[in-house]
């Protein structure tokens, strides 16, 4: 318990405290690192021997305070053993401050409770972290829904790349209307990358449709290379 409440001063601390005096010491990063190394070997042996003593180890440990890192941590070890029984714990971190801890509960979660994917993933893409946002990009391929299309499209049009892997999942005649509209925002690159991802989609659009895209496709790469230095 002494290391975990050591961890847990050094990593969750307040965003605003109070400055240190002049004879407070400076912790050590790399005593910092082994003792996370040693949390991060422990809790693996909690959550991989789910005994009821380990169980109320690991749910006390969670209580008083983990750090970042351990919790992203525990929320991987969560998912790879399959712990649903720990899967009301891991939820909680959904509003975590921590951007990785946000990204990490959002596939534990979604991984071990299918039906609250489509929820989640609308949510998660409203998170102002892009780290959350190309994490709920990579799991819309596993759980698509074409309801999240057009806010996709406006991500690739902010220039967010990560977006082409979900639109290639659930795009519909709405993103082809898109890459015809010179004013959706769509930048030639991602354009091009959005069109090469369909392309490989044999029963995606009609064939006077998919000749466009092959027409149009091919300009973007003549483009670029005329660009290129």
């Amino acid at each position: 318990m002494n290391l975990v409440m050591a961890l847990a001063a050094v990593g969750t601390a307040p965003a605003t405290v109070t400055a240190p005096t002049t004879t407070t010491p400076t912790a050590d990063p790399r005593h910092c690192c082994t003792h996370l190394s040693q949390l991060s070997t422990h809790l693996r042996s909690l959550v991989s021997q789910p005994t009821a003593a380990n169980n109320a180890d690991l749910r006390a440990h969670e209580k008083m305070g983990l750090p970042p890192p351990a919790l992203v941590g525990l929320a991987h070890l969560v998912r790879l053993y399959d712990r649903r029984d720990l899967l009301d714990m891991v939820s909680s971190w959904s509003h975590h401050r921590s951007p990785a801890v946000r990204a990490a509960t959002l596939w534990t979660w979604t991984t071990l409770d299918r039906s609250w994917a489509p929820k989640l993933l609308r949510q998660a893409l409203d998170d102002p972290s892009a780290a959350v946002r190309k994490r709920a990009h990579t799991l819309i391929v596993s759980y698509p829904d074409p309801r999240l299309e057009a806010h996709l499209l406006r991500h690739l049009a902010a220039g967010e790349a990560s977006a082409v892997t979900a639109l290639t999942a659930v795009a519909t005649p709405m993103s082809l209307d898109a890459l015809r509209d010179p004013s959706s925002g769509i930048s030639p690159p991602d354009a091009a990358r959005l069109l090469w991802a369909l392309l490989h989609r044999p029963e995606w659009a009609a064939p006077e449709d998919r000749t466009w895209m092959e027409r149009e496709l091919s300009r973007h790469i003549s483009a670029g290379r005329q660009g290129a230095p």
